[in-house]
């Protein structure tokens, strides 16, 4: 029962249903009505023919529709897979011939592209429509309408066995589909503080206080690092909050952090912290600093976060910036702690618990030999790469008889 994505957000539904599960600019979810609409979705779904091990493509940004299919399909113990909204048809019709899903969810603007890629693939894909304002394109199903046309779908038994498919960026190639268990994921830090225990033990945690903290997404959800700050509030009973402009805007990303209480957000580098600790500098000169007190956590994975910008962020808040070396293949390789009176660093790194660094033979690397390895860790892992048994042995290679992950 603590193993299972859908299984714990039925929970924290049936444990604090008025509490906000997801906020974006001024529309928001409670719990109660979050499980409500996954699950009515989770019959249009159905009827469609989705089920178990069937996998569902989200062609979205950052939004309360994007959680809403992850929880939907999750509930139908389905397989979700994130699409970079950027794809044009090549790209997005390689994904669709890989992953072979039996529907998309997307959001209007992308219709042309997806309408297209589905035809050129040859799949019979239901394409689904975000677009509240307008009738759906040609071709397509509401997304708002199929969730209005269904009565819930029944709860089912599930397991940790399920899966989520997480693209990798595609900066080496074309993307690869990494298959994560949830048993995996939920035990992952990243994405939830799972108490271990039982349901009630679960249930009490997620009724405190502590629990109901929010957290902003900023990474898109196509990014694992999104759907691991996102997942991770969720389960653990808290708030996700979104910023409504598809850009970056350092100034309405201040303004959530302040207006609803955040305890943590995540950057990816200085592409994204820098224009942040320019936004608060720029406030505070003019005399109306932003309120960040209530930050906690600054998480910073897929780029550099470079030592001047962490200084000027410690500059506006007494929070801790935490910097990790993660793959979608996996996490906790290694990790940096910053705060207000540690030493300022761009990288340097301690190794993770089950994490070691070894040579070509695998051996590990004697530390202060000078000698050049490969970072590899082990624990909680994926199952492998979508389609490829070839590269999944080659990326997670067992190694004295344990398997670690390796993905270069």
């Amino acid at each position: 029962m603590l193993d299972n994505f859908a299984d714990l957000w039925e929970l924290v539904a049936d444990t604090v249903g008025a509490r906000v599960a997801i906020v974006q600019g001024e529309r928001e979810r409670t719990w109660e009505t979050f499980d409500e609409r996954a699950a009515r979705l989770a019959a249009a779904l159905a009827g469609m023919g989705v089920g178990r091990g069937a996998t569902v493509a989200i062609d979205l940004r950052n939004g309360i529709e994007n959680l809403e299919v992850l929880f939907a399909a999750f509930k139908l113990r389905a397989v979700p897979f994130n699409v970079n909204f950027r794809y044009r048809e090549k790209e997005l019709t390689y994904l669709l011939e890989d992953a072979r899903p039996r529907a998309i969810v997307f959001d209007h603007a992308l219709a042309d592209r997806v309408l297209a890629s589905i035809a050129a693939s040859g799949l019979a894909v239901e394409p689904i429509e975000v677009h509240p304002d307008a009738p759906p394109t040609r071709g397509a199903s509401s997304f708002e309408a199929l969730i209005e046309a269904h009565a819930p779908a029944p709860r089912l038994g599930r397991d940790g066995d399920d899966e989520l498919i997480i693209y990798t960026g595609g900066t080496t190639g074309f993307p690869k589909a990494v298959v994560w268990p949830h048993a995996s994921l939920v035990r992952v830090p990243a994405f939830a503080g799972v108490p271990v225990g039982t349901v009630e033990a679960f249930k009490e945690a997620v009724a405190s206080p502590e629990a109901s903290s929010a957290r902003l997404v900023i990474p898109p959800l196509m990014h694992a690092a999104g759907i691991a700050m996102a997942s991770g509030a969720l389960t653990t009973g808290g708030t996700v909050v979104f910023c409504a402009s598809p850009r970056l805007d350092a100034h309405e990303v201040l303004a959530l952090i302040e207006r609803h209480r955040v305890t943590g957000f995540s950057v990816i580098g200085d592409a994204i912290a820098r224009p942040l600790l320019e936004a608060m500098e720029e406030a505070a000169a003019e005399g109306r600093p932003y309120d960040l007190s209530s930050v906690e956590t600054v998480m910073n994975t897929g780029g550099i976060f470079s030592a001047p910008v962490k200084r000027g962020f410690l500059r506006h808040g007494a929070f801790t910036i935490l910097d990790s070396i993660s793959a979608t293949e996996a996490g906790g390789f290694a990790l940096a702690e910053t705060g207000g009176n540690g030493a300022m660093e761009t990288a340097r790194f301690r190794l993770g618990p089950n994490a070691r660094v070894l040579d070509d033979d695998g051996k590990d690397v004697v530390p202060g030999s000078g000698a050049v390895g490969m970072l590899a860790t082990t624990g909680r892992l994926p199952k492998g790469y979508l389609n490829d048994p070839e590269k999944t042995t080659a990326t997670w290679p067992t190694i004295d008889g344990v398997r670690y992950a390796m993905p270069g």
